[in-house]
């Protein structure tokens, strides 16, 4: 693993999070909509076909343990970022290492921060990689 893809776990796991999220919304939602279908028939001990409201309520419980495990992970990658960055011992390259892989600020965003120029971040930032030590 690069260094850059090590910085950029944090990143890739929130946006996975996110659409998880996104996905979670919209089954709760259409879950609103559905109803229980309730039979007198005996089913005579044969496997019942399950009901849409049961199949969208299995979903969304998968869906919300695999949510969890994202979130675990990306608790996990945040704090083995933090590590390195902290490492790093200066404290620009340390603070545009955390804007742009702990804030997940655009390039743009991190130079104003640092009231600086792109170009200017652009070059710290390629000194400060050379610095993260990758677990």
């Amino acid at each position: 693993m690069t260094k850059k893809e090590f910085l950029m776990r944090a990143f890739l796991l929130n946006k996975k999070i996110k659409s998880k999220e996104i996905q979670i919304d919209e089954l709760r939602s259409h879950a609103e909509y559905l109803t229980p279908q309730i039979s007198d028939t005996p089913t005579g001990g044969s496997p019942v076909a399950k009901s849409q409201l049961e199949e969208t309520v299995v979903r969304l419980l998968n869906l919300q343990e695999k949510l969890s495990n994202d979130i675990n992970e990306l608790c996990k990658a945040r704090e083995e970022i933090s590590q390195a960055i902290a490492a790093v011992e200066n404290p620009m390259f340390e603070t545009i290492l955390m804007l742009r892989y702990l804030e997940y600020l655009s390039w743009e965003e991190v130079a104003a921060r640092m009231n600086s120029s792109l170009q200017a971040v652009y070059k710290a930032h390629g000194r400060a990689l050379q610095l993260v030590k990758v677990p």
